[in-house]
């Protein structure tokens, strides 16, 4: 009666079944089995489960002419009156439910490999997408979410689904767009916040090399700015180059009054 692997349970072997070798190899056979079969595959070198299952019958051995295999003969074999030997039934299911065993362990392990494959190919593609590359990042949500019905969705980093529909056979990204520019999209606040933060860093860098009250003018005026405020052109909101050729300005003048006071005191000497 043929085995049914769907009914025979991997959790019976060890988790590092597919790495035995020799000893440790030929106990596990006999833990599962017995002794006789574990002897006849030592006597053919059969050491480990990939041996064992490129191997097409193991019981081939017995029809050697040789005293190497009288003595396991006898044991697992009906000698009958011809002289001739037929295999016990339990020996060949044994050996049947072995490899039946180890097939399908090997299934599990093969499946398990391509579902890491996956995991990692795609934790590496996330790692390595730029929130720039918009271009890419569409390609790849297209193909990932295109469905056997036609249908294609994109899902935005913000978390919404955006449905994409078909003109011409082709899908069309209008939606996707719509979506961008709209203010509920929280990954470009985001952006935006992060590009306000950016600059807000520069000008209190710039802010820093001036005067307090120029400094202070500056970051008011950076501040109006981004609020969307239109700011007037006036002394306390000039820029910082404004006020630099203001100052330059007073001291020229300055310095040109002092030489004509010089020259006017000179005269009145004379």
């Amino acid at each position: 009666m043929a085995i049914n692997k769907t009914n025979i349970g991997t959790n019976v072997l060890p988790p590092d079944v597919l790495s035995l070798m020799d000893n440790q190899f030929y106990d596990l056979i006999r833990e599962l089995t017995s002794s006789n079969e574990a002897e006849i595959l030592k006597l053919q070198h059969i050491n480990n489960v990939n041996a064992f299952l490129l191997t097409k019958n193991p019981l081939e051995l017995l029809e050697l002419n040789s005293s190497d295999v009288q003595d396991i003969k006898k044991r697992i074999c009906f000698e009958l009156e011809n002289k001739t030997f037929v295999v016990k039934p339990g020996i060949k299911s044994n050996l049947q439910y072995l490899h039946d065993l180890f097939c399908k362990k090997m299934d599990e392990h093969v499946k398990d490999i391509k579902k890491k494959t996956k995991l990692s190919q795609a934790t590496q593609e996330s790692a390595t997408e730029h929130p720039d590359d918009i271009k890419a990042f569409i390609l790849r949500s297209i193909k990932r979410c295109l469905t056997d019905d036609g249908k294609a969705f994109i899902i935005c980093k913000c978390g919404a689904k955006i449905n994409l529909y078909k003109f011409r056979g082709k899908f069309q990204l209008s939606n996707f767009y719509r979506h961008y520019k709209a203010s509920s999209c929280s990954m470009l606040e985001n952006l935006q916040k992060e590009e306000e933060e950016k600059n807000y860093r520069m000008l209190s860098a710039i802010a820093s090399t001036l005067p307090a009250s120029d400094s202070r003018t500056l970051l008011l005026a950076s501040a109006q700015n981004s609020n969307g405020l239109d700011i007037p052109n006036s002394p306390s909101t000039s820029s910082p180059t404004e006020l630099s050729t203001n100052r330059t300005s007073k001291r020229r003048a300055d310095t040109e009054n002092s030489n004509n006071i010089v020259s006017t005191s000179k005269k009145q000497k004379k």
